[in-house]
């Protein structure tokens, strides 16, 4: 079972729009399931609907849906989503978005969607936004495509947005990937064999752990004190802690 994550880097902002550190923490969680990184769904999520802003969409806002998923469309039960036929979509379409009774259930649904577990993009593992956008369709192995419009001009959307937004965020998208990141930065059933310049920091209550070229955060503190009682044996010494550091030092180790 996946731990609850805490985040406290807080809101983002994109020009005038703002999404709280509230619902970055509850994508963070909802993402945390599967091996994606939370800066390309959040991104998508503005494309989709200026996240959920009422004057962009009302879907968005009165269903708390804010990408547009419609029926026919059911989860798995153990993912306790609670949800509702929705707003009617134009005429010229037909049929129904979903409605989500909170945010938290659309941030749930919505990683669900692109995950694996649901088979219809090829998105999980993605290391950059481009192979992110393209697994969402046929061209990048996905069942269908996400878009109409194809994966050229979805992209033209996605790449700007996201480089906007981590721009008027600095330091903000390393920090959400790198938390929601559950992949381990040692192999606990291993020895250590090399150093590699490794030490922890803290900054605004969180540990970070450094290793080499990497940096992770730690949120499970009998795991980390594990591994600094494998790195004295190993090596005879402590683990060092270079103490407190602030928000601009944290973003560079962490990049």
């Amino acid at each position: 079972m996946n731990k609850t994550i805490n985040y406290s880097g807080g809101e983002l902002r994109n020009v005038e729009y703002v999404i709280s550190q509230d619902n970055l923490n509850l994508i963070i969680n909802a993402v945390q399931k599967y091996n994606l990184k939370p800066s390309f769904l959040i991104t998508q999520m503005f494309i989709e609907s200026h996240w959920g802003d009422k004057k962009t969409s009302y879907v968005g806002s009165v269903d708390n849906n804010w990408s547009g998923i419609s029926e026919p469309f059911s989860t798995p039960i153990d993912l306790d989503i609670n949800m509702s036929r929705g707003t009617a979509r134009p005429d010229n379409e037909g049929g129904y978005y979903i409605h989500f009774a909170t945010l938290n259930d659309f941030f749930k649904a919505f990683s669900f969607v692109v995950s694996k577990r649901n088979g219809l993009y090829n998105v999980e593992g993605a290391a950059s936004l481009e192979a992110y956008c393209k697994g969402l369709f046929r061209v990048g192995g996905a069942r269908a495509d996400y878009a109409a419009s194809g994966y050229d001009n979805y992209l033209e959307l996605m790449l700007p947005t996201y480089n906007a937004i981590k721009k008027q965020n600095p330091g903000k998208f390393e920090l959400i990937d790198s938390i929601a990141d559950n992949s381990p930065i040692l192999d606990d059933n291993k020895i250590l064999e090399e150093e590699q310049d490794m030490f922890t920091f803290d900054c605004n209550g969180t540990v970070f752990l450094k290793q080499g070229d990497r940096a992770k955060w730690f949120n499970d503190s009998k795991k980390l004190a594990k591994l600094r009682e494998e790195y004295k044996r190993v090596y005879g010494k402590d683990l060092m802690n270079i103490g407190t550091v602030d928000a601009k030092q944290r973003d560079e180790f962490t990049r």
